[in-house]
């Protein structure tokens, strides 16, 4: 017994005559350390239903509770379960019957009255293959969560060449195989409420935000996810035969993709789309849904409203200060502030740009840089004007993206700077949420005080501790319910709820509809 059975609380049914539920009971809680629930079948109850309702991990079937042939009652069960494991109980014994068992995939096999010897082989029988399975879907969710990372830093990596790189094809193709995307594609920016978004919340989001584009044929399991940047993810949208384009995307379901991403966000999303480029030109895709993103707002006063066409010195010092602000402070509004800036140098030469725009830069550095406690990863400023040394094609598009990596390298470095308390709890908590897990039981772990963790979490996270376990749990339970091998009602259980009725209310809260009515709309 020196091995554990694991944080797993396993099912195990009992159809066997009431007198044997005792001796039945006590040896199985005594060999998985009470971690297991006992349900005992009542003679009223039709078996094959009574499995399907309570789905166990293990059953131990008695032939004298069974009316019709007991060959047909195990192989309907596999059929349905194959992965259940089945102990089988009868009064006699046969090589026949043993035979006929074996090639129905029974895993014990106990003669009744049962001898304390034999019940204890069988149970712990049952223990070891639960035990093994239970290590092999451990085992294959940490593949699983490995193969996530990897792809996220591809996908990442893949965006940011697509954006930054310079046009390396070599790189380019090189990330292009490994995705499995094809050659022509666009950029999807989906820009998550006001504020920064804060990164405990980043791998609920993208999750999400996978989830509902895969309803959509031209988008399908093929996007790639990439960074996030404050609070926008950059997403980019292969084009594949056969499909609707990216643009009848942008054109007929744009309105409809927002409003899904807002019932599982719970966020003022909006979702703009570039058109369809080659690989090696995509970024142009990426400055098309900028420019959507910017000037979305048809109705928004615009910055030059004034009867001449630029504005005044001291009106420019404003919003420049105004985009310093919102470099520090996390603000979403930081690129179309910049953009504004941009469109008020048109009328300059083009040296006068250069230096207008080398400043805007350099001062946004700066701005990050005295408003952090460590200092900024270093930015090449030499690097940049070096560049500028000849004319620049598009500068309006190489200053977009400079002023974009930099926002990239400031989140990177607020990120890192979240104190190492909150990432403990948070790892503390993704590990024990199906547990009855308190505030006082996590600041506990994390050696803290009840009100300071309570304090700092809020402060770093955005979000109360109580309502950011809730996220959690109901992001978890709408991964089970894919699964569609578990009902509600042990999701409601494999989620760390009690209730549920508790269950479903705050899960139509978060998601908008029932889990039921999620499970069929998925």
């Amino acid at each position: 017994m020196a091995d554990k059975i694991g944080d797993h609380n396993y099912k195990i049914m009992l159809v066997t005559e009431p007198e044997d539920w005792s001796l039945l009971e006590r040896e199985i809680k005594e060999q998985f350390y009470k971690k297991v629930r006992i349900f005992k079948w009542k003679k009223e109850q039709a078996i094959q239903e009574y499995v399907q309702q309570i789905r166990p991990d293990a059953i131990i079937l008695s032939f004298s509770c069974v009316s019709s042939n007991y060959i047909d009652v195990v192989r309907q069960i596999k059929e349905k379960q194959p992965q259940m494991c089945i102990c089988v109980c009868t009064t006699f014994h046969s090589q026949e019957l043993v035979s006929e068992l074996v090639l129905q995939g029974i895993d014990g096999y106990l003669i009744h009255p049962f001898r304390k010897a034999q019940l204890k082989l069988a149970v712990g029988k049952i223990r070891s293959i639960l035990l093994e399975r239970y290590k092999q879907k451990e085992k294959e969710m940490e593949q699983k969560r490995y193969l996530d990372k990897i792809r996220l830093t591809l996908e990442n990596g893949f965006v940011y060449s697509v954006l930054y790189g310079g046009g390396d094809l070599e790189q380019l193709k090189a990330y292009r195989d490994a995705l499995g995307v094809s050659g022509h594609g666009a950029i999807l920016t989906v820009e998550c409420g006001k504020q920064m978004l804060d990164s405990s919340k980043e791998e609920l989001y993208r999750k999400r935000i996978r989830i509902a584009l895969i309803e959509f044929d031209a988008v399908g399991k093929n996007v790639i996810v990439g960074p996030r940047i404050f609070n926008r993810f950059i997403l980019y949208v292969p084009e594949k035969k056969g499909s609707p384009t990216p643009e009848e995307v942008r054109n007929k379901n744009r309105k409809r993709l927002e409003d899904t991403l807002r019932k599982m966000i719970a966020d003022d999303v909006r979702v703009f789309l570039g058109d369809v480029y080659p690989l090696e030109e995509v970024y142009k895709s990426y400055q098309d849904a900028l420019k959507k993103q910017y000037r979305k707002k048809e109705n928004r006063r615009s910055l030059f409203f004034k009867s001449e066409k630029y504005i005044g010195h001291k009106e420019y010092t404003k919003l420049v200060n105004k985009l310093l602000d919102s470099v520090k402070f996390g603000r979403s509004d930081a690129g179309e502030t910049f953009q504004d800036l941009l469109e008020n140098m048109e009328g300059l030469t083009y040296r006068a740009k250069v230096n207008k725009i080398v400043q805007i830069l350099v001062l946004c550095c700066h701005a990050a840089y005295i408003e952090g406690d460590n200092e900024l990863p270093f930015w090449d400023c030499g690097k940049m004007i070096k560049e500028l040394e000849e004319p620049v094609e598009d500068l309006e598009k190489w200053a977009t993206q400079k002023f974009e990596q930099i926002l990239s390298i400031i989140l990177q470095h607020q990120e890192r700077n979240t104190s190492q308390t909150v990432k403990q709890a948070i790892e503390y908590i993704e590990h024990q949420y199906a547990s009855e897990i308190s505030l006082e039981e996590v600041a506990k772990y994390v050696g803290v005080t009840p009100q300071h963790f309570s304090k700092i979490f809020k402060m770093e996270t955005g979000i109360k501790y109580v309502d950011w376990l809730s996220e959690l749990r109901i992001e978890r339970a709408k991964e089970y319910l894919l699964e569609e091998k578990y009902t509600v009602k042990e999701v409601c259980f494999l989620v760390g709820y009690k209730d549920p009725n508790y269950f479903s209310r705050i899960f139509r809260k978060m998601v908008g509809v029932p889990p039921s009515e999620y499970r069929e709309g998925m």
